[in-house]
C-alpha cells in the first residue's frame, strides 16, 4: 500500500494490490475474491508490467498469506 497519488482514500475508492506473480489463470478469480474481502472494487497490478514498479517495492505495504483472512479469500489462496 502507497499513498494515492492523486485523490484522497475515501469511501468510493478502489484497492490497487501489485503482485509480483500470478498465474493467469488466477488472475481474476484472485480479483473477484479480494475484492469481496476488503468489500470493494479491486485492481490487480502486475509490477512487471507497472511503470512505477520500484516505487512500489520500496514503500508499498508487503502482504503476505495468514490463516486470518475470511473464508473467500482463505479458500482462494489455497486452491491458487
Amino acid at each position: 500500500m502507497t499513498e494515492p497519488l492523486a485523490q484522497p482514500f475515501d469511501n468510493r475508492s478502489d484497492v490497487d494490490v501489485a503482485l509480483e506473480s500470478l498465474a493467469p489463470e488466477h488472475f481474476f478469480r484472485a480479483m473477484g475474491a479480494l475484492s469481496e474481502t476488503v468489500g470493494r472494487d479491486v485492481d490487480l497490478v502486475e509490477l512487471h508490467k507497472c511503470p512505477f514498479a520500484a516505487r512500489i517495492r520500496q514503500g508499498g505495504l508487503l502482504w503476505t498469506r495468514t490463516q486470518e483472512h475470511p473464508s473467500s479469500l482463505n479458500h482462494f489462496l489455497r486452491h491458487a
